[in-house]
Formats: structure tokens, sequence, C-alpha cells
């Protein structure tokens, strides 16, 4: 018993372009012992037979390749066996699709440039090779596929967005299309900021705690309406009306960095951010005055401002005085003055307006009296508040009385007298002392009348100011000329600045009640004595004195670490300093 199978439209490798395809065949047999029983099936699915002997299936296919068998079972009468089979291969071509991938730029890029080279690839897949027909485009401009895949055009580009567009299109050999795109979004030019400080200027001094920056904030490529904010120093600034910005913040005696933080994001969510500083001298104290009655009654005197140097000084009003300012250029550290008296009798009094390199301002107006017994022995005038050290340079005059505001207080001179406070003082008969007569005195002008006692020949010499006189080479102040409490207790400060390389501060308080004189002295690091700082009685107070790095001879003393001690009665205080140079 034999047995074949025929498929018809064989043609192996045939190209289908449907998901299924009708299988048709006959068969035929030989031997065995009719009549036959047969049975057939393709890819397992039971074939259909026609009148004429001829079967059939429909069978579905998978993409790409189809294998289509063809299986035959047959039996004969006698039982006998025969199997016999056919295959085809059937294509069923894979989808025709592309892919374009824009390979560069990357999107949302910001360009600062008036145009971009435009590189893509385009692959495609399926259909029925070969392609016939392939076109590609970048926005609009056409571009042709290289071997490699690749495609590129030259685009404008224009401020603000530019959208970028690349399409292909592919037709395999069957007429069958695809196209397929991509597309990003390009920035032209660059968003940034650009900040610029209106005022004050970098190095700026000033005397107040309180300072206001103005800036002027620009934008340039921004997209759609930015948002900005900027930072001066942790405090946010406010739009004025003129579109600036600005700021307001307290800053620190001494140099401050300021630093300023403009922030901005546009509609693309782009940020831009600029960052400016500056410094800022905040000089709170006012120039410091000496005066000196070495020559009575020649008032000699300096100012000088260590930080901000001084910038101007103007003769507000003299009276029986011939002032002289030494020539000096905006900014020098110290400048001196010197006032001839012109009057007979009365001595020099005059008021100087001094300002600082940051704007702090200063007024000295000392008051000078010469009397003598018995004949100029009587004076009225008024006094300002701020006037509290009453200087007497005595020569053999007895007793100097005077009323202030109806208050009289005597001077007597016995230097072993005990001060009654408030009603008496004593002051040597030859020499010199200083009283501090601020509780004496009110806000506003303070009546003053005085007269004397003494044998002809004597005389004294008054001197009504604001700052103590110098006696000595050292500067010393009252720290707060503007009536500030009375200190609690006897203390010794560190110094400022500390390290110093030109002049440092040393700050010492006296309490009320203190009557032991004070001394100051600076000793280098193996114990030796540089330089006595202050060696007086005087009343209670904050004082300040100022060191040149000088020793007593005057002469500049080398870089190192220095002590300074305070002694007064049993009370003594010490503090380190260091010079460098």
């Amino acid at each position: 018993l034999l047995g074949a199978l025929s498929l018809f439209d064989a043609g192996y490798g045939k190209m289908s372009y449907t998901d299924s395809i009708l299988v048709m065949g006959s068969k035929r047999i030989s031997g065995g012992v009719a009549p036959y029983d047969t049975s057939i099936t393709i890819n397992d699915l039971p074939a259909q037979f026609n009148t004429d002997g001829s079967f059939y299936s429909k069978i579905p296919l998978n993409r790409g390749e189809n294998r289509i068998t063809a299986i035959a079972t047959i039996t004969d009468v006698a039982g006998q066996h025969h199997n016999c089979s056919n295959e085809r291969l059937v294509i069923y071509p894979e989808v025709l699709s592309c892919t374009v991938s824009i390979l560069q730029p990357e999107d949302s890029l910001t360009v600062n440039t008036d145009s971009m080279l435009v590189i893509a690839s385009a692959n495609v897949t399926g259909g029925v090779q070969p392609y016939v027909d392939s076109t590609c485009t970048i926005n609009g401009i056409p571009a042709s596929i290289r071997p490699d895949g690749f495609l590129q055009a030259r685009l404008p580009v224009q401020l603000g967005l530019n959208k970028v567009a690349v399409t292909c299109a592919f037709t395999d050999s069957v007429g069958t299309q695809t196209s397929c795109s991509d597309t990003l979004t390009l920035i032209g030019g660059e968003f940034a900021c650009e900040l610029t400080i209106i005022s004050p200027e970098d190095g700026h001094k000033q005397c107040s705690a309180h300072f206001n920056l103005y800036l002027d904030h620009r934008l340039r490529g921004a997209i759609g309406n930015p948002e900005t904010w900027c930072v001066v120093n942790g405090d946010t600034a406010e739009v004025t009306d003129d579109g600036l910005f600005h700021a307001h913040t307290v800053l620190a005696p001494g140099y401050n960095a300021v630093l300023i933080n403009c922030t901005s994001i546009d509609s693309l969510k782009r940020r831009a951010v600029c960052l400016d500083t500056l410094t800022i001298f905040v000089d709170r104290t006012p120039a410091i005055g000496e005066l000196e009655r070495s020559d009575p009654p020649t008032i000699r005197g300096r100012v000088y401002d260590w930080e901000s140097g001084i910038q101007s000084i103007s003769i507000v009003s003299q009276r029986d005085a011939d002032l002289h300012i030494d020539e000096f250029e905006p900014g020098q550290k110290q400048v001196n003055f010197v006032a001839y008296r012109t009057g007979e009798n009365s001595g020099p009094s005059f008021m100087l307006r001094v300002v600082n390199g940051a704007g702090c301002v200063m007024e000295y107006d000392p008051i000078s009296v010469r009397i003598e017994p018995p004949d100029a022995c009587e004076f009225s005038f008024t006094i300002p508040q701020a006037d509290r050290y009453l200087n007497i340079d005595n020569y053999g005059v007895h007793k100097i009385h005077m009323q202030i505001n109806e208050l009289q207080i005597d001077f007597i001179a016995d230097e072993q007298g005990t001060d009654a406070p408030g009603s008496a003082y004593f002051i040597p008969l030859e020499g010199a002392r200083t009283i501090d007569i601020l509780n004496f005195l009110q806000s506003g002008d303070n009546a003053l009348h005085m007269w004397c006692e003494g044998p002809a020949g004597s005389y004294a010499e008054i001197f009504i100011a604001d700052v103590m006189l110098s006696r000595q080479t050292t500067a010393v102040e009252m720290e707060n000329r503007k009536l500030a409490a009375l200190p609690t207790e006897f203390t010794l400060n560190q110094n400022y600045p500390n390290p110093f390389n030109m002049r440092t501060i040393i700050s010492f308080a006296i309490p009320p009640g203190w009557n032991e004189p004070v001394k100051l002295v600076l000793y280098n690091a193996n114990g030796q004595l540089v330089k006595t700082l202050f060696n007086e009685k005087v009343p209670p107070g904050n004082y300040r004195v100022w060191w040149d790095g000088r020793d007593n001879n005057g002469h500049e003393v080398a870089s190192g670490m220095y002590l300074y001690r305070i002694i007064s009665g049993r009370q003594a205080l010490v503090k380190k300093l260091l010079l460098t140079k």
C-alpha cells in the first residue's frame, strides 16, 4: 500500500500578504486492497474533501516564515496502513514600519548661535524589500538618508522657542507605505541675568548701621513671564516703583561682606542666578578729639579717626580765638589744630564740626577763660550739656566759685582737702585738676556764672570741653560723650582691633566712688615695661586709650604678643594683645 500528497500553488517560499492562506492539494494511492480510508491534516487542522478527491484547509499565518505541512493516513480493507506528507514554506512579511531619532541637538537645549546642525537617524523594517522609495525632511528641508542611515540639515535659530521636526516616508516593493517622525524644541538665546549695584559703591563707609542697597536686575532670553527675587544677606529685597530692587538691612560695626543673590525662573522652568558682593564699612564712632593745654591760654589739639579717616573739618564759630587747622587730604587719619587767644583776658573759644569718612559728625566747642584776681575775676556764659569736663590750671588763686543752673560749687586751693561732691572740690594751689560736672548739667544750654578770690598776680586758666585734656602723648577720651550710664564695676576690656598693625584701642571703666589713681602699663612677653599708657586720677566713666605700637621713647616696637595691665588701689587686671606688621 502506497500513497502520495501534492499541494497546489506549491511554489516554495510563497509570499502571502494576508494573515491566512487556503491550502489545497490532491492524493494518489496505489497498491493495497481498495476501498481505502484516508484522513488528512494540514498543520494539525483536518482537511476538507472535494468530490473530485482533492482536499483543502484555511491555515492562519504568523508574521515571518510559516511552514505548511500536510499529512495523510491511508488504510485499506486488509488493514494495511501508510502515511505520507508534503510541506511548503509560506512567508507572511513583517509590517512595514520605520523609526526616526534626532541625535543632535538634545531637547530643550539653549542655543546662542543663529543656526544649528540637526542630525538624525532613520530605520525601516518589515514590508517587502526592496524598498522602492524613501523621502525625509527636517523642518521641511529635504534630507537624504545616507548609507549609514543618518540624515542632516542646518536650521536657522530664532530667539525663543524653535520646534524641530524630522519626518520620513517609505514605500516597499508591493506599494505598502509607512511614515515616522521625531520632534524636539530648541531655545534660541541663553537665559541669563545681569546685576548692577546702583548704590552704594563697593568699599562704602557709613556711620549708620542701617544699610540701603539699590539694584538694577535685567534678564535676557527669558521665555514667558519670569519670576525674580533678590536676597541681600538673608533679607528679601523689594521692588521699587521704578523697577529697581531695594534692600534694607542692619550691619555690624566694622567691615561687612554683603552677598547679593538674584534668582529668576522663566516659563520653561529655566533658572538664571546672578551673584554679586560688596564690602561696607560701618564706623559707629565719630572722630576722636584730643586737647592740650601745655602752654595756656593757647589750645592745641588734634582730631583723628584711624578707621575711616577725617573727611572734613569746618569752623562753626570762634570767639577771642585765632584758629589754625593744618592742611590735610580727605581720608587723612589725623589732623592737628591750634587756637591762639586774641582777647585780653578771655581765652580762646570755638566750635569745630568734624566729619569722618563714614559721615559720623562730631562737634568740639571748648570754652577757655582766664581769671585774674581782683579785676578779671567774674564771668558769665552758657555751656551745652556735652561740655562736662571742667579743667582748671591754677596759678595761685585761692578760691573759684561757680554757679551752674543756680547750684553753687566751690573750688578750694588745698591739696589735702577731701571733696564734698556737689558742693566743694579741692584743687592744687599750683597745678591742674579735671572735674566731671556732668551731674550738674541739664539738656540744652546751662547758665554758668564764675567769680574768684586770690591775691594780685595770681590767675587760673579755666577750660571747659566735652573731651578731657591730654597731658601726655597717649590720647584718652570718654567713650560716650552723649551721657551714657556710668559703669557699675572696675573693668579692663579686650583691645580692638586685635591683632592690629597700626593703632589699637584699650578701654577701661571706672565706677562711681572710685578714688584711687589709675595706671595702665604695657609689657612685652619677657615682662619688660614697654609703655605707660595712662597714669592719672580720673572721675568715673568709660575711657579709651590709643596705642600706636611705640614705647616710652617713641620707638616702634617689634611684632609679637604684649600684655597690658591696669592697676588701681588693690585692683589689678591684665589682658593680651597681638601686634602684627
